[in-house]
């Protein structure tokens, strides 16, 4: 093998490697999880906050509640989770347009959890969520109640949980009345006879108009019976 050919072989096998390593990143990229925390520091009868930035759209702060930890410091932690075994569950029981898990935690400057059992979290980006489900230890998903407004979604959970914030579709309800259809329990309501005073009916107004038509259908056979007899008695 010449110079020249050595050469090529050479560029060749670097431009390939470089293409592998770029593809590689890129996958890596894609599905991995993106973490921030910040210290907080507490002091006896203030609420504490703090807020963090996950990535590039997504900013999420915490606040706790005055003398809800003793006075000290603390760290928190937020992180955007690549969970695809929960949201393949989750995408089985509730119908989104987009998803994210997002995992809070208010820790010890050692790592561990504190004794604070709950956490009020703002996420704030311009993905629109609209609802927020955290995972139960039966592996259902329970709803939580949410706030949404210009600064995000807002929601309170236990400290240290995953929870799953979603954009769906929220059902309209209807300004029709509801119709209660005749069952068995609740039949059609009867005709009621009309009070004295009261309105005659069109059905009504049908039966008095018979009733004087047969009356006097009666009074004229009567009538040409008695002039009948007067004629032959006057015979």
């Amino acid at each position: 093998m010449n110079i020249k050919k050595s050469f090529l072989v050479a560029l060749a096998t670097v431009t390939a490697v470089a293409s592998v390593s770029a593809v590689a990143v890129s996958a890596a990229e894609s599905g991995a999880s993106s973490t921030g925390e910040t210290a907080l520091r507490v002091v006896a009868g203030d609420v504490t906050k703090g807020e963090v930035k996950v990535d590039e759209n997504t900013v999420v702060k915490v606040s706790v509640p005055a003398d809800a930890l003793k006075e000290g410091e603390y760290i928190f932690k937020a992180a955007k989770v690549a969970d695809a075994e929960m949201e393949k569950a989750f995408d089985a029981v509730v119908k989104s347009d987009l998803k994210g898990v997002y995992e809070v935690s208010v820790n010890n400057l050692d790592g561990t959890k504190t004794d604070l059992k709950d956490v009020t979290v703002t996420v704030a980006n311009d993905k629109g969520y609209n609802a927020a489900y955290v995972k139960k230890a039966d592996g259902t998903f329970e709803e939580l109640v949410v706030n949404t407004g210009e600064n995000g979604i807002t929601f309170t959970v236990a400290n240290g949980s995953e929870v799953v914030l979603a954009k769906v579709a929220k059902q309209q309800e209807s300004s029709e009345p509801s119709k209660v259809e005749p069952t068995s329990s609740n039949p059609t309501p009867a005709p009621q006879p009309s009070t004295p005073g009261a309105p005659t009916k069109t059905g009504d107004n049908a039966a008095a108009t018979a009733t004087v038509f047969a009356v006097m259908g009666v009074v004229a056979l009567g009538t040409a019976l008695a002039a009948t007899k007067m004629k032959k008695s006057a015979k």
